[in-house]
């Protein structure tokens, strides 16, 4: 799946419960109710939901998105950044949001 980044585009591999979160057409409220119960998805899942919705065209669900990664637990962002598949952009964002406070 191709997420815009800024200016810059990146290719993310995420699971198939992500990609259905992700569905084209959904509308901001589907969006948001996702981002809600994202806390039912696996570590790894859940913050590659809220990476992606951090991107969002929508200003209501991109903020919410971004106030849910920077209130993630130390556990989800552990078993994400220990992952293989884990994306530098996200271990960039992790860090940004997380360590640089």
């Amino acid at each position: 799946m191709t997420r815009a980044m800024a200016a810059e585009t990146i290719k993310l591999k995420i699971s198939p419960a992500v990609a259905e979160c992700l569905r084209p057409g959904q509308s901001a409220e589907e969006r948001l109710r996702r981002l809600e119960s994202a806390s039912a998805l696996e570590p790894f899942d859940r913050l590659m939901l809220i990476f992606c919705l951090m991107r969002d065209g929508d200003h209501g669900v991109k903020a919410c998105a971004q106030s849910a990664f920077s209130s993630l637990p130390g556990e989800t962002l552990l078993a994400v950044a220990g992952s293989q598949d884990a994306h530098p952009a996200v271990l960039d964002a992790i860090a940004k949001v997380h360590y640089q406070r």
